[in-house]
């Protein structure tokens, strides 16, 4: 773009004394024909007329480095525009560009003033930035950039409270600072000295958030509250101070914080790995000398997930690297207070208990027969996970009567009676297991081993003549597992 030359003095825009063989701007013309010259005109389009152009060439019209329109020259080298508009009200200072040869410039400039009547509000702005129509601002400070009559005094008003005023330059440039501004909603309008009122621009100034240490949360979103332990190390300390205010969090580790709060005057920091020990936070204006503070808690190493005990339903305890027939168990251990502990057989989930009083309780099962390896492990950070503890869960092989006879091999069917008072039970188990006969719901303590094969046999003693017995057998291990019933009557021998 074609700039106006430097080292050229301003000379008089009297066309009277232009040299008609140089490129001349003639006249600057509003749509009703009136010369703006040097003056200032309500009237957003203009035209401009000159002459001393080379014969059918182009013309430019230039403020500053930008360009507003063109003119075509005739064979005369005169030309005219048609009507330019122009979207920015203030001054302007225009000159012709010849785009031919060495592309002379008309000079001097012809300057004139484009302005409003009635006032524009174009911007609020405070501090921070601009205000945004119907928008919210934390400051007690703005200022009002508007457009307006040049060289007039133009009127600040909230609804029909005057508030301020100020006086519009000579391009129509209008800007007016309202101060100490109260906590509510404004409706700003601008009234020029003839009494045109602008629109209403409105906005609403809130009360700046108080420094302020308002909550500690850990990475869960939990609270820790004044004065509490936590065993999470990554927390989040938020609260509130000036909209966009610098500040400093002190107390933390290993040194302070700068922050700055948001427009909205909140602010938050995250500590990803806090240290054990005790802790004290505050936090540090630097727009002014407010603190707040201290906030306290402590951070310290999470109790570590144990798992202690496997028992079955009876209270039995399913030693490590032990057998049980149980299928149904409990699993019990430590860790940290409310918080969850999950129990795993290798990487199979049994399901999850929660720590209360140091201590949780997780029933499991039904367990299928098969080798185990359970293991605790923490729900929560710095928990880890208990040693394994091993164990088998063995199939509930009940044991079996199969025969009953008495010592000289006569078999006592189930149900039949007998002349002896001593008989032998015999059945089958698993190999190498051991059974208690049980006689009239009474099991005997002593026990009896199966063979090889899980045969087995005992000799049941002392019967009394006229009673009639019930007898089973159970696994020395799981007295639940019982055999079928075997009864026999045991009879007197017949008078002579």
């Amino acid at each position: 773009m074609t700039s106006l030359p430097t080292g050229h003095s301003s000379l008089s825009s009297d066309p009277a004394i232009e040299d008609l063989d140089l490129l001349t701007i003639r006249q600057v013309l509003d749509p009703d024909g009136i010369s703006i010259v040097g003056q200032t005109t309500f009237k957003t389009s203009f035209k401009v007329i000159g002459n001393g152009a080379e014969p059918n060439k182009i013309i430019w019209i230039v403020n500053g480095s930008d360009k507003l329109g063109e003119a075509n020259s005739d064979g005369s080298g005169n030309w005219e525009t048609p009507l330019i508009t122009v979207t920015k009200l203030d001054c302007f200072s225009i000159f012709a560009v010849g785009k031919y040869g060495s592309e002379p410039v008309s000079l001097p400039p012809k300057k004139f003033t484009v302005a409003t009547e009635t006032p524009i509000i174009r911007e609020v702005r405070g501090a921070t930035g601009l205000i945004p129509d119907n928008g919210t601002t934390y400051e007690s400070s703005v200022t009002i950039h508007a457009d307006a009559v040049p060289s007039e005094d133009t009127l600040a008003f909230d609804g029909e409270t005057e508030l301020e005023s100020g006086l519009t330059n000579g391009c129509g440039k209008l800007s007016i600072k309202l101060v100490d501004l109260e906590a509510k909603t404004y409706a700003i309008k601008l009234k020029s000295s003839a009494g045109k009122e602008s629109s209403v621009f409105t906005f609403t100034v809130k009360a700046a958030t108080p420094l302020s240490i308002d909550e500690v949360t850990d990475d869960e979103g939990n609270p820790v509250a004044e004065g509490a332990t936590t065993i999470r190390r990554k927390l989040t300390v938020k609260g509130g101070a000036l909209a966009e205010g610098n500040l400093s969090l002190i107390g933390g580790r290993p040194e302070s914080v700068p922050l700055k709060a948001d427009d909205k005057g909140e602010w938050s920091h995250t500590f990803t790995a806090l240290p054990d020990g005790d802790y004290s936070l505050g936090v540090e204006a630097s727009y002014n000398d407010d603190v707040d503070g201290p906030r306290t808690f402590t951070v310290r190493t999470a109790q570590a997930a144990t798992l202690d005990t496997v028992t079955d339903k009876k209270g039995k305890v399913v030693d490590k690297d032990g057998d049980t027939f149980e299928t149904e168990l409990d699993v019990e251990g430590g860790g940290e207070e409310n918080q969850s502990i999950e129990i795993y057989n290798g990487t199979e989930s049994l399901g999850m208990a929660t720590v209360t009083s140091g201590h949780y309780k997780l029933p499991i099962g039904p367990l299928a027969e098969k080798s185990y390896s359970l293991v605790a492990k923490a729900k929560y950070a710095d928990g880890g996970e208990s040693a394994p503890y091993p164990f088998t869960v063995k199939g509930n092989q009940a044991p079996k009567i199969t025969l009953v006879h008495d010592s000289a091999g006569t078999v006592i069917d189930d149900g039949g009676s007998t002349l002896s008072k001593h008989v032998y039970v015999r059945g089958e188990t698993r190999p190498l297991a051991s059974v208690r006969v049980k006689i009239n719901g009474v099991i005997d303590s002593k026990p009896e081993d199966s063979n090889d094969n899980g045969q087995w046999v005992r000799l049941v003693s002392a019967l009394e003549v006229g009673t009639t017995y019930v007898v089973s057998a159970v696994d020395a291990d799981n007295p639940d597992a019982e055999s079928n019933t075997w009864t026999i009557s045991v009879i007197g021998a017949p008078s002579r």
